[in-house]
């Protein structure tokens, strides 16, 4: 699953693991287009929360680490998650952690078309499982 980075102060922030397990969870049907389903077996399924990414591939990872990634309530599309992951970054902290980071980054992912179909996609899955 690709989500792109928040852009904060022109620094990409990307998302918490969070967001994957929130999308298994309420969407178990969700079909990524590399995703063959059989029988009615669940198709959309998180890398194990467990295992961290190695320092040597965090680069290029979906994912960002703890505390320095964002959540759907930095986007203002839900409440607090009570995520540890989550909880601490609000949007003062990100700003404040992206502005340490320095200089901008090129080729770190599209803008805000990308993150309008993040935000519709969460939409859509927070009233598929409340109309179940």
């Amino acid at each position: 699953m690709y989500l792109p980075p928040l852009q904060v102060e022109g620094e990409g922030v990307k998302p918490c693991r969070y967001i994957c397990r929130l999308v298994e969870q309420r969407c178990p049907y969700f079909h990524p287009s590399v995703k063959d389903q059989y029988a009615g077996e669940r198709v959309f399924k998180c890398i194990d929360p467990d295992i961290p990414d190695l320092e040597s591939i965090q680069g290029v990872s979906s994912y960002g680490p703890p505390h320095r990634c964002y959540c759907p309530q930095q986007l203002g599309t839900e409440q607090d998650s009570g995520e540890e992951e989550c909880r601490l970054l609000t949007p003062a902290q990100l700003r404040r952690t992206a502005s340490r980071r320095g200089q901008h980054r090129s080729g770190v992912g599209p803008g805000r078309p990308a993150l309008v179909t993040l935000l519709v996609a969460l939409a859509v899955a927070v009233w598929w499982t409340r109309t179940r």
